[in-house]
């Protein structure tokens, strides 16, 4: 049947624990009401979760990441052609465990579905982690060729990744979404005005500012096309070279590339001309 509408899952992210209230989680959870009308873009991204297949589909979540395999679980129901999928999901406490009772519910709906709870203030394991570990994967599952999807923190997975392919999981076999913190606006008020260049666009040079927001943000003010997948849930899809100097991403976290920036998180330091 056609699709008449969507349902999103918006945590609403307290002024607690050091960090500051969501803009955008305080905004739906406390001005929006029923009747308002918001513009959103339709649904994009490259983190897809395969409804068939024979290889066992292992899904892993940290927090709020279980929203994408609950969707997939969703559409699992009542399917007896469903793939094997084995659900670890890792949260705080019960009490901070989202969805645990519609995931209870459509249990009986998923024959093949296996579901492993760890909560991090608990006890703690063989390991004496009290964090879900690459190693609670079943060896059977990676001799069996499963395929891993992981969405969460970016240190989480990160980390799980690399403890899998540690484990002989082919990186290839390994999808990933991760959570990063908004930008440190507060950051762009610092260092010193400097030019950037884009080559690809004729050459053309623009003034950046203390203040004059990123990279991404200066390029489209001048009209300039650049790669933004990642404001549609393709993360890291703004990648831009670095043809010539230097640049800080706002998250605090440095690509692996030294030769590449992430134009929605950075900001120039010096004079930098971009492949863009």
């Amino acid at each position: 049947p056609q699709r008449s509408g969507y349902r999103i899952a918006v945590r609403h992210q307290a002024a607690d624990g050091g960090a500051g209230e969501g803009r955008m989680s305080a905004h739906l959870h406390r001005a929006s009401k029923v009747g308002d009308a918001i513009e959103l873009k339709a649904p994009a991204g490259s983190f897809t979760l395969p409804t068939r297949g024979r290889q066992p589909v292992v899904l892993v979540a940290g927090g709020i990441g279980i929203t994408p395999f609950l969707s997939l679980l969703e559409s699992l129901a009542g399917d007896l052609d469903m793939p094997e999928v084995w659900l670890y999901c890792s949260f705080r406490r019960p009490d901070a465990h989202p969805f645990r009772a519609r995931i209870l519910a459509l249990a009986p709906l998923l024959p093949r579905l296996h579901v492993f709870e760890h909560y991090s203030e608990g006890a703690a394991g063989a390991d004496g982690s009290r964090h879900l570990q690459p190693d609670a994967i079943a060896q059977e599952l990676i001799a069996r060729r499963a395929r891993f999807y992981l969405c969460g923190p970016q240190p989480m997975v990160h980390a799980f990744t690399h403890g899998l392919v540690r484990r002989g999981v082919p990186a290839f076999d390994v999808f990933t979404e991760v959570f990063r913190s908004p930008a440190d606006v507060s950051a762009t008020l610092e260092g010193e005005p400097c030019e950037v260049r884009f080559a690809r666009s004729g050459g053309k040079a623009l003034r950046w500012a203390p203040g004059g927001g990123t990279l991404l943000e200066l390029g489209e003010s001048a009209g300039i096309a650049m790669p933004s997948g990642c404001r549609v849930g393709q993360c890291e899809s703004c990648a831009v070279r670095v043809l010539s100097g230097r640049v800080a991403h706002l998250h605090g976290a440095e690509p692996d590339d030294a030769t590449t920036c992430l134009a929605c998180q950075a900001i120039p330091v010096g004079d930098v001309t971009l492949d863009a």
